[in-house]
């Protein structure tokens, strides 16, 4: 993802929450992990300290641990990693940010994930989402504004089509 300078309010809104319950979940179950590997990775966060406590899991999972706990982070991470996660409160922090979380919620929790990543990309790509846009049946939605569906491909789905209606108007007047 790019810099959280790049991208205005109303898209980014929530973000640093849904990452931090994403990596919450993570801590309490390391072995979540298995199932986001191939989808999502280090550059999937949008602040520094995402990136940084994914990194952790991310290298600890790949060590093949099936918990996290102090003595797991103190003994097999770099004391550069060590120095870094110290500077934002250490062991302590993760902790009581793993405590947070309720697994039952872990399905939600990437969805909203996913669907925040969604946003990301298209804002990134170029798609208003702040802007009101007209359907094909003339109906004007402002796309955020409606951002409460369930699932990330409903989601996609819904913005879709008019990001490739823009596509096309971009080629057609070039």
């Amino acid at each position: 993802m790019c810099q959280k300078e790049q991208f205005v309010t109303g898209v980014t809104e929530n973000r640093l929450t849904i990452e931090g319950n994403l990596i919450a979940c993570l801590y309490a179950d390391v072995t979540l992990y298995d199932d986001i590997c191939s989808n999502i990775n280090v550059e999937s966060f949008f602040s520094r300290h995402g990136k940084l406590l994914f990194g952790v899991v991310k290298y600890l999972r790949e060590k093949k641990f099936n918990v996290i706990d102090e003595v797991t982070v103190l003994s097999n991470c770099p004391e550069e990693v060590l120095d870094r996660l110290q500077s934002i409160g250490g062991w302590k922090t993760i902790q009581k940010l793993a405590s947070t979380v309720d697994l039952k919620n872990w399905d939600a929790i990437l969805d909203e994930f996913n669907k925040s990543n969604i946003i990301l990309k298209l804002h990134k790509n170029g798609f208003n989402l702040l802007e009101e846009v007209t359907l094909d049946n003339g109906k004007k939605i402002k796309p955020l504004k409606n951002r409460r569906i369930s699932r990330p491909k409903q989601f996609y789905k819904r913005f879709q089509v008019c990001y490739n209606k823009r596509r096309k108007l971009r080629i057609l007047t070039n």
